[in-house]
């Protein structure tokens, strides 16, 4: 919702921007329902979870999921019949589907091109197992696909939390005697709004984490956005970008390879844009 929001308020739709982030409200108030947080759930713990999930919480629950499906489809369905908005949206931004696989892009940006590629779907794991859901894919690769993907995996997320309210068993929340020998580590993967995260965790003493290390899904989704810019005007490129989804935190850092003689460098945000405005000391001739 919010990414969509965003897209709407990039070509001049500032009522849908408005709508749509009335609807996400709900949405926060649904995470702060169940974690005691809008934002930072903390829910999590070795051996289960935080908290339990009272009865009268989850008719609480209920009732907001369905307020935002009834909200969400409102805003979408006026989206989708505001023509100025769709001329910006439709053709713009296209990401071939070749190039979409050979970047390895993930999320909505690879699905908007017809590629189905969802961990949830390929690497299906414990709870995901027992709940029916759809991926849904685009064909176009623009603007309009990947946004279309992303209302249409949010009605599937609904879908999913209904089912995951119905079918969640009874019983404890949380095994006290879990315990993590330190300095064992496992990988993990999930499928996230931007698209797959893959996490590396060890576990140090006292049971607290020792090493974690993520790649997130704008890794992968960054190097084709070149392809993406390539005819559209500058006009356009703020919403190309949005399409993305980018996190820039994610990205604030790269490590350039040179591949005939095994060099490698960490290059920061600053020394990126101290060379993109002078054109002077480049970061990678020592390579």
């Amino acid at each position: 919702m919010l990414n969509i929001g965003l897209a709407a308020e990039l070509t001049g739709n500032f009522t849908a921007f408005l709508q749509m982030f009335k609807v996400r409200e709900i949405a926060m108030e649904l995470a702060q329902h169940l974690t005691g947080g809008r934002k930072t759930y903390g829910m999590i713990m070795v051996g289960g979870v935080r908290r339990d999930l009272t009865a009268r919480e989850r008719n609480i629950m209920l009732t907001l999921v369905k307020q935002i499906e009834t909200g969400f489809k409102e805003c979408w369905e006026a989206v989708l019949d505001a023509p100025n908005l769709l001329s910006r949206w439709k053709g713009t931004g296209i990401l071939d589907p070749q190039i979409a696989r050979d970047f390895s892009t993930v999320g909505p940006n690879v699905r908007g091109t017809g590629i189905l590629r969802d961990s949830r779907y390929d690497h299906a794991f414990d709870w995901y197992k027992k709940v029916k859901f759809e991926v849904p894919v685009g064909a176009d690769g623009d603007v309009l696909s990947r946004e279309t993907v992303r209302a249409k995996e949010l009605i599937q997320s609904v879908s999913i939390i209904r089912q995951t309210l119905e079918l969640m068993p009874k019983g404890p929340i949380i095994n006290k005697e879990a315990f993590v020998v330190p300095h064992t580590f496992a990988i993990g993967h999930d499928e996230a709004p931007r698209g797959s995260n893959i996490h590396f965790t060890m576990h140090g003493n006292a049971q607290k984490v020792y090493r974690w290390r993520v790649r997130a899904a704008t890794y992968n989704n960054w190097p084709s956005l070149r392809f993406q810019l390539r005819g559209n005007s500058i006009s356009d490129a703020p919403l190309i970008v949005c399409s993305l989804d980018p996190c820039y935190s994610c990205t604030e850092r790269i490590t350039v390879v040179n591949v005939n003689n095994g060099k490698s460098k960490i290059i920061g945000k600053d020394q990126l844009k101290n060379y993109a405005k002078t054109l002077k000391n480049s970061p990678i001739k020592d390579l």
